[in-house]
């Protein structure tokens, strides 16, 4: 393990946890958002209604 200041580790960190943070909102958001529908083409039948059974 090199040998870094305090300063440089929290400065990695903290912009390590904002990339991962950026990263799963983001991957959430195209999940579930009801925005896009790749989720519910992807679940459901072609031409058919997802809230309709």
């Amino acid at each position: 393990m090199p040998h870094l200041s305090p300063m440089t580790w929290a400065t990695f960190f903290i912009i390590l946890w904002g990339l991962m943070a950026i990263i799963i909102t983001s991957m959430w958001w195209f999940m579930y958002s009801p925005m896009n529908p790749t989720l519910t083409s992807t679940m459901n039948l072609p031409n058919s209604d997802p809230w309709k059974w």
